[in-house]
Order: structure tokens, then C-alpha cells, then sequence
């Protein structure tokens, strides 16, 4: 009797435990499926009433900014920076010209599904308005973030060098197969939307779309374009930095056909506008790249597409706030 009441023990534990087992796997495989979607980077919000929606002028100007790591790239070594502008520095001082470093934050990933956040605080100095004839003045605080980015996509394709042959019941795949996979978006403010597969003898051509898919400015990819996205720098961003999206990575397998990629320009994909965001200046639209993967000479397969993006995002927030001379 004891023998059995042990083996029913036993056998009752190990359903316990192979139970949990794969509740927890599929639990963790969500969380991985998830992580990398959504079309935003760094996500600002004004905290309610800092500033208020009026004040004194003998009282300081408090701007505080919580900033939300919402996508899928950690932000380190000085990658990101809020600066706070809209006003007229005569009568609002203190504030830096050269923004606030971001802390290392960051992104959405298995074990921080919701990403990281901090929180930013500006103080200024409010001038007397009296002894300046001004009786209320109303500027409209703009809040910047500019910061550097990425975006990857793994999309999987068909590579069939032989589409036209009669034997098509017999192959694992179509080679005009629309990709496995393939979300609209990646975790960052700029996707990888559509994916195209255009198979013949011999050579798979693929088509990408890449769109900006947040609701600020992409431009350049490194640390003189970040300096320029700050609002206070003289020459600013131009028409040659924004809109530029840098092809990092385009591998089926381990095989890099970047070279093979046209249009680029100086390894840059140009995002053309066709939108234009409330705030900000933001920039919306799509650009497409065409590439090849030629001498395909095995029967045909599925493969993993590696998309690696890297680029700088401007994003910004404002609010409208009126200081008024005190009695």
C-alpha cells in the first residue's frame, strides 16, 4: 500500500512539473513573437502640470519630460538627447543649448517586454515681465528627442532557381511565395513593410519596401547628424541627411547581397515624403530597394531574409503655457 500511495506521489509530482514546463515555454515565445513590434522608438510625455498651464513669472519654469524606451534598441553611450525649445531665451534662461544626455535605456526584449523609462527635468528662470512692459507671454514649449535607432527584420523567403520546371508539387516552396513572418512593423519608427519575391533561372530578385512608419524625421545614421538634429544648431539637418535609412545588413543565410542593391545611395535607402507629421516637422513616407541573389544552383528552399537598418529619429512633444506678471 505504501509502495503505492509513493508511485501515485511520484507520478502526480512529474505531471505537476511537465505541466509547467511547457507553459512557460510558450508563455517566453510569446513574449519573443512580441517584443519586436510596434512603430515606435523613444515616446515623450509632458508630465501634467509640470509646467502648469499658467503661472507667475517670479516663479521657475519646470519641464518635466518621462521618456519611454518603447521600441526594440537599447539607447547607450550617448545616443539620445531631449532638448527644450519654442521660447524666447530673453525671457526664459537657464535652459541648455546643448540638451540633456539620455540616460542608457532600454528597448522592449523578452526579459523588459515594456521597455525602460527615465525622466527628464528642465528648470529655467522666468525674467520679470513688469519691468519689461509684458503682461502675459505665451510660448509653446517644444520638447526634441533625437537619438540614434535600428530596425531588424527576419522575414523568411523562398529561393527557387528553377521555378519554371514541371515538378512544382514536389518542391518545399513557391518562389513568388508572399514571406513568412513579415510584420508591419519592427519595433522601431521605420519598418520593413512589404517584402517581394520575383524568382526565375537561376536568380531570385527581391523587392523591399522601408517606411517610415513613426511620427517624426528619420535621417542619417551618426554623431555629426545627431549634433545637427539638435534645434539650437546653426546649419541644422538639410535635404541630403533626412529621409536617409543606412542598409546595414541584407543576408539570406549567411550569404550578403547588399552589393547587389539598387537604388542606394552612398549604402543609404531615401525614404520619399509623402506626409507630414503635426509636430515636429516629421517626415512620413516609403522607399524601395531592389536586389539579387544569383547562381542559385540547388532545388528549392526557405531561408531566413536578415534586414538589419540603422538610422537617427527626431521626435517632439509641446505644450502651450502662459506666464503672466505677478500683481
Amino acid at each position: 500500500m505504501r509502495k503505492i500511495t509513493l508511485c501515485l506521489f511520484v507520478g502526480i509530482l512529474l505531471l505537476l512539473l511537465v505541466s509547467c514546463g511547457p507553459s512557460r515555454g510558450r508563455t517566453t515565445g510569446l513574449i519573443n513573437e512580441d517584443f519586436r513590434r510596434g512603430s515606435n522608438g523613444l515616446v515623450l510625455q509632458m508630465v501634467q502640470n509640470n509646467p502648469p498651464a499658467r503661472q507667475f513669472d517670479d516663479e521657475p519654469l519646470n519641464v518635466l519630460v518621462e521618456v519611454h524606451n518603447d521600441g526594440a534598441t537599447d539607447i547607450v553611450d550617448g545616443q539620445a538627447f531631449i532638448f527644450l525649445s519654442g521660447f524666447d531665451s530673453s525671457l526664459i534662461t537657464g535652459v541648455s543649448t546643448f540638451g540633456e544626455r539620455v540616460e542608457d535605456l532600454e528597448g522592449r526584449d523578452i526579459d523588459l517586454p515594456e521597455g525602460a523609462f527615465t525622466v527628464v527635468n528642465f528648470v529655467a528662470n522666468v525674467r520679470d515681465l513688469r519691468s519689461r512692459n509684458i503682461e502675459q507671454y505665451e510660448p509653446n514649449l517644444l520638447v526634441t528627442a533625437c537619438y540614434e535607432y535600428e530596425t531588424i527584420a527576419n522575414p523568411e523567403i523562398c529561393i527557387d532557381g528553377d521555378p519554371y520546371s514541371i515538378s512544382q508539387s514536389q518542391k518545399v516552396c513557391r518562389g513568388d511565395a508572399s514571406p513568412k513572418n513579415l510584420k508591419g512593423s519592427q519595433g522601431g519608427p521605420v519598418g520593413v513593410t512589404r517584402v517581394k519575391v520575383e524568382p526565375s533561372s537561376g536568380i531570385t530578385r527581391i523587392e523591399m519596401t522601408v517606411e517610415n512608419i513613426g511620427n517624426g524625421l528619420a535621417f542619417k545614421p551618426g554623431l555629426n547628424f545627431l549634433d545637427r538634429c539638435n534645434p539650437y544648431d546653426i546649419e541644422g539637418l538639410d535635404h541630403n541627411d533626412i529621409n536617409l535609412v543606412r542598409l546595414d545588413e541584407l543576408k539570406i543565410g549567411t550569404v550578403d547581397i547588399r552589393s547587389s542593391c539598387k537604388p542606394l545611395e552612398n549604402g543609404h535607402i531615401r525614404i520619399k515624403s509623402d506626409k507630414s507629421s503635426a509636430v515636429g516637422g516629421g517626415l512620413r513616407g516609403s522607399g524601395i530597394v531592389r536586389c539579387e541573389l544569383r547562381d542559385i544552383n540547388q532545388p528549392a528552399f526557405t531561408s531566413p531574409l536578415r534586414i538589419q537598418l540603422s538610422y537617427g529619429y527626431r521626435n517632439s512633444v509641446s505644450r502651450d503655457v502662459s506666464i503672466i506678471q505677478i500683481p
